[in-house]
């Protein structure tokens, strides 16, 4: 797949610009726009599939579309979602993880030390929603991030990247490498600050050595 990523800049009448990374035809992924709204994205196996409802990058791309976290929340769960994904979806005030199926959404807000953490499992209860195992290391993933933010304290904006290159649980880890149990390696890493509304991706592991490429709607 690292082949086939590639970053867009997209422009449209009466709406926000968008930079994101994504793989070719793919029409919404990863990424900010200039009104200083971003969205990540995690995959969920749980099961369910409604054709009347919007396909997941499709919803990303709503999401890029918006001006606040408000409006992208209030126009995702209007028109719901066709099967289940994580978005964590943030402006330059607030941050909201949003997991939803075909017929439900909860949000995992940021929590009491500021931040939302997130992998590929639900992390709170869909009533009547089947989500089979899928990756032994999602949930260590999650409590290592968790514990390593903590330790940190007030992180920097180069401390916040450091921490994606976290090896614990190798080679299943947050820094992810396929070699033996591990079935793939991290695609790429993006930390956006939506402050500055600037955003740098690192293809391939975040410790390859990529310096990585910005993308930036300063002036």
């Amino acid at each position: 797949m690292r082949e086939n990523l590639i970053q867009l800049t997209i422009t449209q009448p009466d709406l926000p610009a968008i930079k994101m990374i994504t793989e070719a035809g793919i029409i919404g992924k990863i990424g900010l726009n200039s009104a200083g709204v971003g969205v990540c994205f995690n995959a969920i196996r749980a099961r369910g599939l409604d054709k009347t409802r919007l396909p997941v990058h499709l919803g990303l791309r709503l999401a890029l579309e918006s001006t606040s976290v408000e409006q992208a929340l209030r126009q995702l769960q209007d028109i719901g979602m066709a099967s289940s994904a994580h978005f964590l979806i943030g402006d330059a005030t607030t941050a909201v993880g949003l997991e939803f199926t075909s017929s439900t959404f909860a949000q995992v807000p940021v929590n009491n030390a500021g931040f939302v953490v997130h992998a590929n499992h639900m992390l709170l209860t869909h009533t009547g929603i089947y989500e089979p195992h899928w990756l032994d290391d999602s949930a260590p993933r999650v409590e290592t991030m968790e514990r390593n933010i903590i330790a940190a304290g007030e992180v920097s904006w180069d401390g916040f990247r450091t921490l994606f290159e976290d090896e614990t649980g190798y080679p299943c880890a947050i820094n992810r490498a396929a070699e033996g149990k591990g079935e793939f390696p991290t695609l790429f890493n993006i930390c956006i600050d939506l402050r500055r509304r600037a955003a740098v991706v690192r293809v391939g592991r975040p410790t390859a050595g990529d310096s990585g490429q910005v993308l930036s709607f300063e002036e």
